[in-house]
């Protein structure tokens, strides 16, 4: 019997320093991502102190804090770059593509939830709300979060499939100069009340659906100085 307690003792402390040794790495793991954290964190609060003088490259850390953080219905990707003079912003969205968008609704019926298939004229509805409400938040982001900048050039592409070759290209299909003097305009204390189609169309734009709503190629805007 003392022979099978020693044997038992032995391996509940097998066991022990075992679970211990990987306590130890995932606190290593973890000390290590909150000091990236830490530090991320440091840099963008001493970016956002200095955008205000026209710092691009503070300008810069904001902008891809600011953009990193939203939320989207679908993955989308979003690159950016600053002009030489720190006024404009040039923006590409890679939005979701089309057929990603979803195929049913549901809605609450007398003690069920009821699922209804949605139409293919819908789903291209629903697609280019997306694509607008895209533009629109990642401009609000941007306006008010680089107090310095004029204008935001927003430009959406997704991928679709080439007839002629076959292969996937990008194409864009939105593109829109926002200026800061027209965005203030907007009453952003009523927010709900706003249509982001109609808002975005206030600017220059460049976007082209056909008869069954969807949108065609176009031809993007350049950023400028």
């Amino acid at each position: 019997i003392s022979a099978v307690l020693s044997f038992s003792g032995h391996a509940i402390d097998a066991d022990n320093q075992a679970l211990q040794a990987a306590y130890q790495v995932k606190l290593a793991e973890w000390n290590s991502e909150r000091e990236l954290f830490e530090q991320s964190r440091s840099n963008v609060i001493q970016a956002m102190s200095l955008v205000e003088s026209n710092d691009i490259k503070a300008m810069e850390v904001v902008a891809e804090y600011l953009l990193n953080r939203i939320t989207w219905p679908r993955q989308t990707d979003i690159g950016f770059g600053i002009s030489s003079c720190g006024r404009v912003v040039g923006v590409d969205l890679d939005l979701p593509d089309e057929d990603e968008v979803p195929t049913t609704a549901a809605t609450v019926g007398v003690n069920r939830l009821l699922i209804k298939k949605r139409s293919e004229p819908q789903m291209r509805r629903d697609f280019v709300s997306l694509a607008y409400g895209a533009v629109f938040r990642v401009a609000g982001e941007l306006f008010a979060g680089l107090p310095t900048i004029d204008k935001v050039v927003i430009s959406s592409y997704v991928q679709r499939r080439c007839e002629g070759t076959g292969k996937i290209n990008d194409e864009y299909v939105m593109s829109a100069i926002i200026d800061r003097a027209g965005w203030s305009e907007i009453n952003f204390g009523q927010i709900d009340l706003i249509d982001p189609a109609s808002a975005i169309g206030r600017f220059e734009l460049r976007v082209k659906p056909d008869r069954s709503s969807r949108l065609q190629d176009i031809t993007r805007f350049e950023m400028t100085d």
